[in-house]
């Protein structure tokens, strides 16, 4: 996307467009970690002329994760074809993006995040603690759903969980992405919105046109009895929450199913209680 182009210029990780080896690419979704293995497998012997930059496995996301808790295998090839008409472009460089469904779902998440708060979570800018957070939710989706593990291997599942719990409690980031998809359907975003969840579970959504007077008003929509929690949420326009949310829905429908199945996991083989540690 055009934001990533620009982080990636301005900060340094990439001299200009055409060294920039995922400016354009495709990404590959798949059931099971064993399905990429075989894809790549096959991948190796086609009879395509791309050729793969670097060594098996140096970008390996699966069998050693990023510090981030990005799962995936990324192929760098450089494009190389025989045709006339396409090989003006031989020579430049594509990225091929192998994830299972879970791992998709994850970063998904990790978009929206980027794209309804702000937060640089992605190229890890941000101190916000919802960096743990998703950090812990990539460690129990390896865990409980692919019988692998990530980057907190040294972890137990109960720590996991009472360490997400914790920061859940103080940041309402899941809470924040279930209820943008709930809105999303229900009544449109502004710039700037608070979204108010009661006891009853109702998703209420206070839109303002203004980052001050939404700020000043978040403190007294917590402290109405009736609310569980609440969660202002800001972005450059409404149209890019809009905009994120098309493209996205249902990968982040998924996320927040799987999150609740492994948290249910996990407390159901430690017999904790997820909300009360």
């Amino acid at each position: 996307r055009y934001d990533t182009v620009i982080d990636k210029l301005t900060s340094g990780r990439s001299h200009d467009l055409s060294t920039m080896h995922d400016i354009a690419g495709v990404r590959a979704i798949f059931r099971s970690i064993d399905e990429i293995s075989d894809f790549r497998s096959q991948m190796r012997i086609s009879k395509a002329q791309h050729k793969i930059l670097h060594e098996d496995n140096k970008f390996d996301y699966i069998s050693s994760p990023k510090a981030s808790g990005y799962r995936g295998i990324h192929e760098v090839m450089e494009r190389q074809v025989g045709s006339k008409s396409g090989s003006a472009w031989n020579g430049l460089k594509f990225e091929v993006q192998l994830r299972t469904a879970i791992q998709h779902a994850w970063a998904t998440a990790v978009e929206i995040y980027d794209d309804t708060q702000l937060a640089r979570f992605k190229f890890q800018s941000s101190q916000n603690p919802a960096y743990e957070q998703f950090l812990i939710v990539s460690e129990m989706f390896a865990r409980v759903h692919e019988n692998a593990f990530g980057c907190l291997k040294e972890k137990s599942d109960t720590e996991l969980v009472k360490r997400f719990t914790e920061l859940e409690n103080s940041t309402h980031t899941v809470t924040m992405i279930h209820g943008l998809q709930v809105a999303v359907n229900y009544k449109p975003l502004e710039k700037n919105s608070i979204l108010q969840r009661t006891h009853s579970g109702e998703l209420v959504v206070h839109p303002f046109s203004s980052f001050p007077r939404a700020l000043r008003e978040i403190s007294r929509i917590e402290s109405m009895p009736e609310t569980l929690n609440a969660v202002l949420v800001g972005a450059k326009t409404p149209y890019h929450i809009r905009e994120a949310f098309r493209n996205y829905f249902e990968d982040t429908a998924d996320f927040v199913a799987l999150l609740d199945e492994a948290l249910l996991s996990i407390r159901g083989s430690h017999e904790i209680d997820l909300w009360h540690t």
